[in-house]
């Protein structure tokens, strides 16, 4: 039996040291995963036991209300979510979830300083969550047991999505020249997973528009471009932060979704204005209405000191999110801070200067754009898998969302038409569960990228009208 738990460590309590170990009577711990806790060179995972030291901040008093004040001037955009980050981070708990084959007649042992409590898993399996006093100054350790993931039959644990806005495809895996702009896109990421290059977006070729159709898998031509206007399905964050899983039962998790959106008017795309039916999903672990802005992603947008200004100026922060745009550099260094600070288990990067230097209409600055974004792609799948939360367990999604007027409808400056260069897009697609140098000609459009993530995180896109990308194949 496959089962999953998840102990957090110390609350109430300050400066509390948990030095443990966790083993299995009749069973094995087939994987280990933690954060807030160091692991030492004399640690120890193996099928046997898995031992760690923690140090952590207990929650005091006063922890929560300020937790919540700092979220609820969050807003619709999710600036302040950083302090709520940090302020979680500093104050714990530190946990550790430990995947198990065990038998449900076998126990779970825990021991762990000021306490050695064992459980039978058939109990544990009953009552899903225990909390136990450790010592008499009230701190507190906390367990819980996760159904694993009712839906995902894939090994794929994170998805991040990259989008290089207004990418045409002729200048990213064209002939002659062309080719020599996007190498690592053509020649060293290509053949790494799985590339559909007759992905399209049949719907209006704008970044409003195709973002939002990308995040739910329904038309969303009516949002515009102006970034005023939220989508009205449900959107991918949405749908993955509604479900319980083996890293996360249900809940408000800021961390858990993020999107960096390099164009501050994506930055709607977190969340949608969609107020769905009861729901009676995954085995009864989801009832009730799960979408709106608790559900959304946390947003990295460009503002005043790279985060939203205060509430006592929010319609400035509008203004200024809705008209400014982050560099490459700048949204890939906000990109690496997120990866390695942040670790969420979806992420969705819009790089949207090289579409703004396109407009200008200068081939030499738009060339060089290209060459930059060329480089940003490829760290970033270095990163990805030069990261212990990250290596082995992610599949990211290289892709674009409109294209650029060909010759015969005016060259790369701009795009907004139906003609075949702003149409099509592309998508490669290089993880755990895409097979390497396999390409996929059959015709496909952005509807599908949001029941693509789905399927590859375990949850389900009732309201999407697109299908799953033909991306899987034989595991790695």
């Amino acid at each position: 039996m496959k089962i999953v738990v998840k102990i957090d460590f110390g609350f109430g309590k300050r400066d509390v040291r948990w030095d443990g170990k966790a083993f299995v009577e009749k069973g094995t711990i087939t994987r280990a995963a933690g954060r807030g806790f160091d692991r030492r060179p004399g640690d120890r995972f193996d099928a046997k036991a898995c031992t760690w030291r923690v140090t952590t901040l207990g929650r005091g008093p006063d922890y929560e209300a300020e937790y919540r004040k700092l979220v609820e001037q969050a807003g619709e955009h999710g600036h302040y979510y950083d302090d709520a980050i940090s302020l979680r981070e500093a104050h714990g708990p530190a946990s550790i979830t430990l995947w198990l084959d065990a038998d449900e007649a076998g126990t779970l042992v825990l021991e762990t300083a000021p306490v050695t409590v064992r459980w039978p898993v058939r109990e544990l399996l009953a009552e899903r969550e225990v909390l136990l006093e450790a010592d008499d100054a009230g701190s507190k350790v906390h367990l819980w047991v996760l159904k694993p993931d009712v839906t995902r039959t894939t090994r794929t644990e994170n998805v991040v999505v990259a989008i290089l806005d207004g990418l045409r495809y002729e200048d990213a895996f064209g002939d002659g020249a062309a080719a020599d702009l996007m190498p690592n896109l053509s020649d060293k990421l290509r053949p790494l997973g799985t590339f559909l290059p007759n992905f399209f977006c049949d719907g209006d070729t704008a970044t409003g528009q195709a973002h939002a159709t990308m995040m739910t898998g329904t038309p969303q031509d009516h949002v515009g471009n102006s970034g005023e206007v939220r989508p009205n399905k449900p959107t991918v964050f949405e749908y993955h932060k509604m479900i319980e899983t083996p890293s996360n039962p249900i809940n408000h998790d800021p961390t858990r979704c993020v999107l960096v959106a390099g164009k501050g008017r994506v930055s709607k795309m977190n969340y949608s204005t969609f107020e769905g039916p009861l729901l009676d999903e995954y085995g009864g672990y989801c009832r009730g209405r799960y979408y709106g802005p608790r559900f959304g992603a946390s947003v990295y947008a460009p503002a005043d000191s790279e985060r939203y200004p205060s509430d006592e100026d929010a319609q400035r922060a509008r203004d200024v999110v809705a008209t400014s745009t982050w560099s490459e550099p700048a949204a890939w260094a906000v990109t690496r801070h997120v990866i390695a600070d942040v670790r969420p288990s979806l992420l969705v990067i819009n790089f949207g200067e090289m579409d703004e230097i396109a407009h200008a209409g200068v081939r030499w600055m738009y060339d060089d754009a290209l060459r930059r974004l060329d480089w940003i792609a490829c760290a970033l799948w270095d990163a990805l898998e030069s990261s212990d939360t990250y290596a082995g367990r992610t599949t990211l999604l290289i892709t674009t969302d409109h294209g650029r007027h060909d010759l015969e409808h005016g060259g790369f400056q701009h795009h907004g038409c139906a003609c075949p260069g702003c149409r099509r897009c592309f998508l490669i697609a290089i993880g755990p569960d895409t097979p390497a140098g396999r390409t996929v000609e059959t015709r496909h459009n952005l509807l599908d990228l949001a029941p693509t993530v789905g399927t590859l995180l375990g949850f389900a896109t009732p309201e999407a009208q697109g299908r799953p990308l033909p991306i899987f194949g034989e595991k790695r």
